[in-house]
């Protein structure tokens, strides 16, 4: 589908204000597989567009498009008087009906246009001649753009003082819609203390004038509150902004206004009385709290993701295209999470168990083949056996996770309570140094280390405990929010829904899992990071009904299970699990050995096409540095395999909104679970998650 997006060209070095939310809608639609353009239109008045009536025709002629949606009612009439046999959508944004003249030729246009889009009721009701076929859709918000930044923070960042109440006004001064002398005169009042103030600071008025994208949302995050005293508005996307960055907002009762914030806390809806203007900015100061705005655009599905997919299914609506044909079905990229082990550096306590200097590399290295033909020892190749010391060598992986398509790391994390953490120095360091520059977020790991080894003697396999997983309690969670507090405010902590994800590894194993997550939530809340995201991995899929699991928002469902246990109860499977290691160590004989093109099916399962259900990719599985002949092995495990396995799995996500896969594992060598270049298969393993990927987006 090709969509042409017609727009104002007018202002600063030939950009209007328009241009940014359109742009920002039409990238929207681009991640959903829509080919768009853009056309500008250079001239003010109405016949200085119909001056670009040509030009428009011959735009059209060049690029072919399946749709023309124009923003604002001017657009929207050049856009009918140049598509002729193209349909036109029109979205109206309230500047229609500021003139008599505008809200003729803007109601004319509407009547011819196949389609309106108001981003309000009010402006509906407020056009001469309103058409049938019409839809309320506010523009979006790009949350990806609006991280929610801690207030100390945003303010350093644009210098903001911290001795006075900072007040950002949603406009320039000099625009007299947004109505700057009310909000002076409502300041006077609370400054005049006609509203009992006390709190002995001097208000600071900013305008909004001049900011970048990114500075916009460091000062709504670093200011008090959002002032928009305004006369009129359509569907003010600074309110919007503001809400997603949880700052709070008192604004007059026009538009939209009073819908965006029902319910929002510390933000209020004003009469045109400058009293009580003053009186709802004196309870913003007085709470001192950030609102919970994000929560409401959430509630609203108001994301751009999520905006561009209504304006798609209405393109289809238009041209008679089902959904289940369209590039609906596909909705964004697909997002990949690769598990990442931060293993590879020496540690005091591998030292004391192990031997000085052990790393993962040492049974890697040490791996002998189990039987002909066995690929082992796995010898890495681009990376060698590297340190992750050293930030080149972090840097490195970076570059190969973006050259295999992959979206983010996600860092297995080690918490034993007590503020006991292993392994924790490679991403201390990527959070320090705010380098690589390559998203990331965190699985917590929460699980007891043994040093499993087979005694001949009693022909047993010894479970050791090296270092046991806690559970201490209520002060243990804050210890271990804040331990991290620095990783969860670094803006490449990869996010969903403005969220930051965490993926429990045994969720059924924490004592009072649930409150532990409403406190996180409530301190990170606190914190200004917007709330967390959770995931729950499950390791089998037996286990998938576990109550403990649908505590979170999605389940990482794995099945390589599947391959290796029988049984119809967790317990039955495991206990196969342990019958299997045991007597392939007892008769020497590696009886965990499966042909990958054999198994690969038992990789799929039907729910991954399940909303709440996020895929395991498996590229390889060879544990034999770690379990010897009590390994499982996929034999031939080629790039090929893992290529194929990747479209089937993509296969079963077709349709669904949530696009996220994970990825086990980047790194995990001693598994022989990797997708970094080995000396056999180069960078096969990348080369095949890339192609899959870029197939997906055609195959939609």
């Amino acid at each position: 589908m090709r969509v042409l997006l017609v727009h104002s060209g007018n202002g600063v070095a030939g950009l209007s204000s328009t241009y940014t939310f359109v742009h920002e809608q039409g990238e929207a639609l681009r991640a959903r597989g829509i080919e768009v353009e853009y056309y500008a239109v250079i001239g003010k008045g109405v016949w200085g567009y119909l001056r670009n009536v040509r030009p428009l025709r011959r735009k059209i002629a060049d690029f072919q498009p399946d749709i023309v949606h124009a923003h604002y009612g001017l657009s929207g009439m050049l856009a009918v008087l140049s598509a002729r046999r193209v349909p036109v959508v029109i979205t109206c944004h309230n500047g229609e009906t500021l003139t008599p003249r505008g809200n003729f030729f803007s109601s004319i246009a509407l009547l011819l246009a196949n389609h309106t889009i108001y981003v309000a009721q009010h402006i509906h009701d407020m056009l001469y001649f309103k058409p049938r076929n019409y839809t309320i859709l506010p523009c979006g918000v790009d949350l990806e753009n609006l991280p929610i930044v801690p207030k100390a923070k945003a303010q350093e960042e644009m210098g903001l003082p911290k001795d006075k109440i900072n007040i950002l006004f949603g406009g320039a001064f000099a625009n007299e819609r947004k109505n700057e002398p009310l909000a002076r005169k409502a300041i006077e009042i609370v400054e005049g203390g006609m509203c009992n103030v006390e709190w002995g600071k001097e208000i600071n008025l900013i305008e909004m004038k001049g900011y970048s994208r990114h500075e916009v949302a460091m000062m709504l995050c670093g200011c008090d509150m959002l002032l928009l005293p305004t006369k009129s508005e359509g569907s003010p996307q600074v309110v919007k902004e503001a809400m997603a960055c949880n700052c709070p907002v008192v604004a007059t009762d026009v538009a939209d206004i009073a819908h965006l914030l029902h319910g929002v806390k510390n933000s209020y809806v004003t009469s045109f009385d400058p009293a009580d203007i003053a009186e709802k900015i004196q309870r913003v100061i007085d709470r001192g709290e950030r609102s919970d705005g994000l929560y409401r655009i959430q509630a609203l599905k108001l994301s751009n993701p999520e905006v561009a997919e209504t304006i798609h299914q209405l393109y289809c609506k238009i041209l008679h295209v089902e959904p289940s044909a369209a590039a609906v079905t596909a909705n964004e990229a697909i997002q990949v999470l690769a598990f990442y082990l931060p293993q590879y550096h020496p540690i005091p306590e591998n030292n004391e168990w192990f031997g000085e200097g052990f790393t993962e590399w040492t049974n890697v290295g040490k791996a002998k083949p189990l039987f002909r033909n066995h690929y082992q020892p796995l010898v890495p190749a681009d990376l060698g056996y590297y340190d992750l010391r050293l930030p080149q060598v972090r840097a490195r992986q970076a570059e190969l996770a973006k050259e295999a398509g992959v979206t983010a790391f996600c860092y297995y994390h080690y918490w034993f309570g007590n503020g006991k953490q292993l392994l924790e120095m490679p991403l201390q360091e990527v959070t320090r140094l705010g380098e690589p520059d390559f998203p990331f977020c965190i699985c917590w790991a929460n699980h007891t280390w043994y040093n499993k080894m087979w005694n001949a003697e009693r022909s047993v396999l010894d479970m050791v405990p090296l270092m046991e997983q806690t559970y201490p309690g209520p002060q243990d969670w804050d210890a271990h929010f804040y331990a991290l507090i620095d990783t969860f405010r670094d803006k490449r902590y990869y996010r969903i829904n403005g969220r930051l994800v965490w993926v429990f590894y045994h969720i059924a194993d924490i004592p009072d899992a649930e409150q532990m997550m409403a406190r996180w939530n409530e301190l990170a809340e606190k914190e200004g990071l917007g709330g967390f995201y959770y995931m729950s991995y499950v390791d089998d899929v037996q286990d998938i009904s576990n109550p403990a699991h649908q505590l979170c928002k999605d389940i990482v469902l794995s099945c390589k299970e599947n391959i290796t246990s029988m049984g119809k109860t967790v317990g039955m499977r495991k206990l196969s699990r342990f019958i299997r290691i045991l007597f392939a160590q007892l008769l020497y004989i590696p009886f965990g050995v499966y042909r990958y093109s054999r198994v690969r099916h038992k990789l799929v399962d039907r729910r991954f096409a399940d909303e709440d259900v996020i895929p395991v990719l498996y590229p390889n599985w060879d544990n034999t540095a770690r379990r010897k002949m009590g390994a499982t092995v996929l034999h031939e495990a080629t790039p090929e395999q893992f290529y194929q396995h990747c479209k089937e799995v993509f296969a079963l996500m077709r349709g669904k909104k949530n696009r996220v896969v994970f990825l086990k594992s980047w790194n995990e060598w001693g598994e022989g679970n990797y997708m970094e270049p080995c000396l056999r298969y180069g960078h096969g393993y990348i080369r095949a998650l890339r192609k899959a990927l870029e197939e997906s987006l055609k195959d939609s």
